[in-house]
């Protein structure tokens, strides 16, 4: 899937868009630039977590604000995760205010960004799972008490 993505965006080289983990578990979170990372921090804001358990490789894919900037037209979401099963894109809205109106516009931005991706990548061989995650205030909340937590796993 690596080298498919690479060929369909070629930018994730230069922006290190890219990681390729196998840890039994790691948390990623939603900059305040709007990029999405693994979290590295011990007490870092953890927006949404992936469980491994089998530790086999996963793919972290930075989606907004590295393989689209704001300059392009595109309503994107902020990131991905896949396996060689799976690829599951993600956003992500921290916000107090109306959830059903952020859910609307994250369910949108997850949409057109899966349209995209299709237009450029066979996906015939992969599930495609999108998840929204709409809270406030991460750091006091449990990972999971704040949104449910999910498995890529080889079935």
């Amino acid at each position: 899937m690596k080298q498919f993505i690479e060929k369909a965006y070629p930018q994730i080289i230069q922006n290190l868009c890219l990681e390729i983990l196998s840890d039994s578990e790691f948390s990623i979170y939603d900059s305040e630039m709007g990029r999405c990372f693994i979290q590295k921090e011990e007490n870092g804001i953890i927006h949404f977590t992936v469980k491994n358990p089998q530790q086999k490789e996963i793919g972290f894919l930075a989606i907004d604000k590295c393989i689209f900037m704001d300059n392009d037209k595109i309503k994107r979401c902020d990131c991905a995760v896949f396996d060689n099963k799976t690829f599951c894109f993600i956003e992500i809205k921290e916000t107090n205010q109306r959830k059903s109106e952020n859910s609307r516009k994250a369910r949108e931005q997850l949409l057109t960004t899966i349209k995209e991706f299709k237009d450029k990548i066979d996906f015939s061989d992969k599930r495609l799972e999108a998840y929204v995650v709409v809270g406030l205030d991460f750091k006091k909340i449990s990972p999971a008490a704040k949104s449910q937590e999910h498995s890529l796993n080889n079935t």
